[in-house]
């Protein structure tokens, strides 16, 4: 059976200061309240090692389904909202850097 969840390649810039998985979480519970983000997804990602955005590239989101039961879709979405943080934080960082 074909799953959704695929192996990303995320890519960091050693340029940018991320934010904690905290506050990352946070912004995203704020923005969409009903979906529990810190309830969800702060105790997994914190006992695989995220502590900050960018720890991100240490775990894959079958691992996030797997070891801890988190629904692949959602797991899927989260990724969208890391993926499109860091393309943001990378296109102002390469724009400040031009500056």
């Amino acid at each position: 059976m074909p799953s959704i969840l695929t192996n990303l390649e995320l890519e960091t810039d050693p340029n940018v200061s991320y934010p904690s998985i905290n506050d990352f979480l946070a912004k995203l519970d704020k923005a969409e309240p009903r979906r529990g983000w810190i309830e969800k997804f702060l105790r997994p990602l914190t006992s695989l090692g995220v502590r900050t955005l960018d720890d991100i590239e240490i775990i894959s989101p079958e691992c996030l389904t797997v070891f801890h039961r988190l629904c692949p879709l959602m797991v899927m979405d989260f990724f969208v909202h890391i993926i499109s943080y860091l393309d943001e934080a990378g296109h102002l960082a390469h724009q400040s850097s031009r500056l």
